[in-house]
């Protein structure tokens, strides 16, 4: 008995790769708030600038320094942005992009810095760990999807097995094959690479050679792939044709959506497809990101299960309003170059050089002194006009301080 194919489910938008979606329901559940703007705008700047960044990075020759850096600085912006929205639906931080890397199959780490263009080396370990983290969300993303459109589990497809699939490569390209149409086995397919960024899928028909099994290339007449990481079958025909092959091409097309928006590997025209940007505002970008900053600094004086999450964006802002500056010729200093700094608030910070590392005594207006062993900035540095987030062992956000108005260097 033929099992019809259901109809297209409800998109969540909780997926934590489809940006899109996710800022949707930011700017729903923030209507008619005061921060709305504020949210959204800071969004669409880190948007800008990953964006910005990667079209560098495109530029800069495969292997160099510039690349590197270009793509390290894309990488930090795509964690601020992850974390800007995570912190706004409440969601708990992902924090387990370390661990990422030794996940993959053996040989990726060094496809994903052939498609990078970079070396694989311990500082650019970081890039590849944010890559392999979402390699790793590519197929949950897959696999939750292709369920809910009624796509089940399994391990082959015979070569004139009545019923089409979705197919996920190790090499992140996805594959969506039809039913048999013909006598001779002929399927219609469409076919993406995430990582190469085909904004345009390519399609056509192909005759399988041989079945289809995980863990090895798909073998066609039209094309061969990678090896598949996940094989999906779609329900037995139901006779429609054209009607039911459509239908499971809406599947192809969410997954696609989900799991395409990368920038750092080829041209896309925003960064993540983000929502448009808020309507036109006269607060300098600067401004709104100043002003997150002291909601988020209020936010950081209590407690709960959010609190890694303000830390990361406390953190990401202030390197961000850092990196304005010193592209503007200011020039920036780490703790082992100063003995002290101030700031506008009036913040006063005296920086103790020992063997255990550096000790900082912070004092605030009206407060207590505060003393930090083993400060720490996190990769900041202490510019003129940027603010500063002091951070603690562990990398802890124990001050969100004010703008630095004055240095004082040591002997």
């Amino acid at each position: 008995m033929s099992v019809a194919t259901p109809s297209p489910p409800a998109d969540d938008g909780a997926r934590r790769l489809d940006h899109a979606a996710r800022l949707r329901l930011v700017a729903k559940r923030l209507e008619g708030h005061p921060r709305a703007e504020q949210v959204l705008g800071v969004a669409t700047e880190l948007e800008e600038k990953v964006c910005e960044a990667a079209a560098r990075a495109r530029k800069a020759s495969a292997g160099s320094a510039d690349r590197i850096a270009l793509l390290e600085q894309a990488v930090e912006l795509r964690v601020q942005l992850d974390s800007l929205i995570a912190f706004e639906l409440g969601d708990a931080l992902p924090l387990d992009r370390a661990a990422s890397l030794p996940q993959l199959p053996h040989g990726l780490d060094e496809r994903l810095a052939e498609l990078l263009g970079i070396p694989l080396s311990s500082r650019t370990r970081p890039i590849l760990e944010s890559f392999a983290s979402d390699w790793i969300e590519n197929g949950r993303a897959f696999d939750e999807v292709s369920t809910s459109f009624g796509f089940v589990e399994t391990s082959s497809l015979l070569v004139g097995e009545p019923r089409g699939a979705l197919v996920l490569t190790h090499h992140g390209s996805i594959l969506q094959i039809s039913a048999p149409v013909d006598r001779h086995d002929a399927r219609r397919f469409v076919y993406q690479s995430v990582y190469a960024n085909d904004r345009v899928p390519a399609e056509g028909t192909l005759t399988l050679r041989e079945s289809v099994r995980v863990g090895h290339g798909l073998k066609a007449d039209a094309l061969c792939t990678s090896k598949i990481r996940k094989l999906r079958a779609a329900p037995r025909s139901d006779g429609r044709g054209e009607a039911s092959w459509q239908l499971e091409r809406q599947t192809f097309a969410r997954i696609s959506r989900v799991c395409t928006p990368s920038p750092l590997l080829g041209p896309s025209p925003t960064a993540w497809g983000l929502v448009p940007a808020p309507p036109p505002t006269k607060t300098p970008p600067s401004s709104r990101r100043r002003s997150l900053l002291a909601s988020l600094a209020e936010k950081l004086k209590g407690s709960g299960g959010g609190r890694s999450t303000v830390d990361v964006e406390i953190l990401g802002l202030c390197l961000d309003l850092q990196r304005d500056k010193l592209e503007a010729g200011e020039p920036g200093f780490e703790l082992d170059d100063l003995a002290s700094f101030a700031t506008d608030r009036g913040e006063q910070c005296a920086l103790f050089h020992e063997v255990a590392g550096v000790r900082a005594v912070l004092v605030r207006p009206g407060e207590a002194p505060l003393e930090v062993r083993n400060a720490e900035l996190g990769g900041q540095r202490i510019v003129r006009g940027a603010p500063l987030a002091l951070l603690g062992e562990g990398g802890r956000v124990l001050a969100q301080l004010g703008s630095v108005s004055a240095v004082g260097r040591r002997r």
